[in-house]
């Protein structure tokens, strides 16, 4: 917990690093660090955006050039930030958003979900969205933000799948919020006081639909026939 508190102002050492720092498997240590993770997420989750919010859109891992395999590799998400009356960033968010079903590259995202997930009700109407393909072009301070958080989580942590990426980004959304506070100490009471994550449900994979006919479908089929 201490190093991926930031002490040294990095974004921690990643499982392989601290496994052998602290003399354990490498399970044991990815574990420990989404356990971490996992209560960070639960804390962001209770925050939402206050006063004057911005929001724009940005892709992960994006390639200058379409390559055959962008659909994989490129992750859309939505950023916000809530900002004082002075322009004080206050706190921010980097949440994924859903893939187009089709792999089409600029598709335009809509920033209700998010709004409805994020921002505070109250602040619906202090709130500046402003989307690539919409009438307001993109806030690049939160454009910034999402390339130094891929950045920084690239270099630390090697290749996220899409699976874990966002407890990454809660992971570096929160050493942004708190960094100028002791967070050690908030995350020792973040970790102490919510529910934890077990190995399992973190490597379990979502069920695959099945191709089979359903009774109700093969007696509509007889019934056709």
């Amino acid at each position: 917990m201490f190093l991926l508190s930031n002490p040294n102002g990095s974004y921690g050492v990643n499982a392989r690093e601290l496994a052998q720092i602290i003399q354990v498997t490498y399970k044991t240590a990815w574990l420990m660090y989404h356990k971490i993770r996992y209560a960070i997420s639960q804390a962001d989750s209770e925050v939402l955006l206050t006063d004057i919010v911005r929001v724009s859109d940005s892709i992960l891992h994006q390639r200058m050039f379409q390559l055959k395999n962008w659909y994989e590799t490129e992750q859309p998400v939505i950023a916000a930030s809530s900002e004082d009356a002075e322009g004080n960033v206050k706190y921010v968010k980097i949440k994924l958003q859903p893939r187009p079903l089709q792999p089409i590259r600029g598709y335009p995202r809509d920033a209700t979900s998010f709004m409805k997930q994020h921002v505070s009700p109250e602040a619906v109407y202090t709130t500046d969205i402003s989307m690539k393909w919409g009438r307001k072009r993109q806030n690049h301070k939160l454009r910034r933000l999402c390339v130094s958080a891929a950045y920084s989580i690239a270099t630390t942590y090697g290749g996220i799948g899409s699976k874990h990426l966002q407890a990454y980004l809660d992971q570096y959304a929160y050493i942004d919020n708190h960094f100028h506070e002791p967070i050690f100490d908030i995350l020792l009471y973040e970790c102490s006081t919510r529910s934890t994550i077990t190995y399992s449900c973190l490597t379990r994979t979502a069920p695959k639909r099945s191709n089979r006919i359903t009774r109700a479908s093969e007696a509509m089929i007889v019934m056709s026939c």
